[in-house]
């Protein structure tokens, strides 16, 4: 390869022209006197799928339990003590304080007198109680029953709360000991098997259950319902207005009034509960919603277990 010359100094400063000449070796070709391309700009480039984010912590504990064998976590329950649950039991506390402190008790005398009478402990010769509310009084003895049948069998609650000992106090305080039940209870119990297998209905233990399921127990609380409203329908106009005097002056027939309306006003929701629980499409039907004949009329043509 030829030695590469450089033009000798002149004493000017080296144009391109010589420096193109010295590089091909033939001073003046037209050829060294093209001007350079511009040179394009280097590009980056990007991958259309970035690069994963690392894995959190969390997740590499947990792979790294994985692969020791340990179990999983599983996920932590929510409180019972939800926002539901919460609202439930105010609204409890405030009918509560209502009944105990705000509602009328101009009679106390006179309702000990009731209650003694509708006991059966009464004065025989002294005036009888109001028709109306005689018959009132009959159908709050059947609401825990009627309860206890709705409640026990497919009302189980998910968060484990037995619905057994608010039915126990209902028999006494009625929807004073049911309402803390129905704000606590979580719906959606797994494998809460209704109707009861049969498994559920045999020896000593499943005596109570068996009573439950029980057409006689609906007979019964039919023939309840049935006289308790037909006494209330009979009973005349003169009686419906003098109960409606008692409502405002008598602490116990304004507050058993309350209650009547409150467990009336909750059955619809627990016989639907009932009903989606055996399987029955389009859960409670629309006569259920009569006050205490209707549920109990449900409790007569529900799906039973033990096969019945």
């Amino acid at each position: 390869m030829a030695a590469l010359r450089l033009p000798a100094r002149t004493g000017r400063p080296l144009a391109r022209s010589d420096l193109a000449s010295a590089s091909t070796g033939r001073v003046g070709h037209a050829s060294a006197c093209r001007p350079l391309a511009p040179r394009a700009p280097c590009m980056r480039r990007v991958s259309p799928n970035p690069a994963p984010a690392p894995p959190s912590t969390t997740a590499l504990h947990a792979k790294a339990s994985r692969r020791r064998g340990a179990p999983p976590a599983e996920p932590q329950e929510s409180s019972p003590f939800s926002t539901t649950a919460l609202v439930g039991l105010a609204l409890w506390a405030a009918f509560l304080a209502y009944a105990t402190l705000l509602s009328p008790n101009q009679t106390p005398t006179r309702d000990e007198i009731f209650v003694l009478k509708l006991c059966g402990l009464g004065d025989p010769g002294s005036a009888p109680v109001n028709a109306v509310f005689t018959a009132l009084w009959a159908a709050m003895g059947a609401w825990p029953a009627l309860y206890a049948a709705l409640l026990i069998p497919a009302g189980r609650s998910k968060s484990g709360l037995p619905a057994w000992p608010f039915v126990t106090g209902s028999f006494a305080l009625g929807a004073f000991a049911l309402l803390p039940y129905f704000a606590l209870h979580t719906p959606g119990a797994a494998a809460a098997a209704s109707p009861p297998p049969s498994a559920d209905l045999e020896g000593v233990k499943g005596a109570g259950m068996r009573l439950l399921e029980s057409r006689g127990l609906a007979l019964f609380l039919c023939g309840v319902a049935a006289f308790a409203l037909g006494s209330a329908a009979a009973a005349g106009p003169a009686a419906w207005v003098a109960y409606g005097q008692l409502f405002d002056e008598s602490r116990l027939v304004h507050v058993t009034t309350l209650d009547f309306i409150t467990l009336t006003a909750c059955s619809w929701s627990w016989v639907g509960n009932d009903a989606r629980a055996r399987g029955v499409v389009g859960g409670a039907p629309a006569w259920a919603g009569v006050p205490l004949l209707g549920p109990a009329a449900w409790l007569l043509v529900r799906p039973r277990g033990g096969g019945e």
